[in-house]
């Protein structure tokens, strides 16, 4: 999943109508409009949580910088919504487009706590 520059998206959103089933609530899902390719997916379900995402995608890179040892080059921030609003963040420690290292950091989109690292 990526957004680059001059990427032309069109962007939808599902919500299920009714009694909450097995399924998602909520289905978000970006389509790259030139290639038809999905750039983004996202199925959340009803957990019966309010809660918002407060933590902005600059907030949450910080926070995986932070606990990641040595300098880091940013992959990809993509927010991820399926118990809760979290952020996924992967960062390459290498440098090496050949051979990268890669760190993969979840933060939770509330508070702004790293949850997971995996890949140290």
């Amino acid at each position: 999943m990526s957004h680059e520059p001059g990427d032309d998206l069109h962007a939808f959103t599902w919500r299920a109508r009714g009694e909450h089933g097995d399924g998602p609530e909520r289905v978000d899902l970006e389509v790259d409009r030139r290639t038809g390719s999905i750039v983004y997916f996202s199925a959340a379900r009803a957990d019966g949580s309010t809660e918002e995402a407060s933590v902005t995608r600059e907030e949450a890179m910080a926070a995986a910088s932070a606990v990641v040892s040595g300098g880091t080059t940013l992959v990809s921030a993509e927010p991820d919504t399926w118990d809760r609003p979290r952020w996924r963040i992967v960062l390459d420690r290498s440098g090496e487009p050949l051979t990268p290292d890669l760190v993969k950091v979840t933060v939770d989109a509330v508070t702004g706590k790293v949850i997971v690292v995996e890949g140290t």
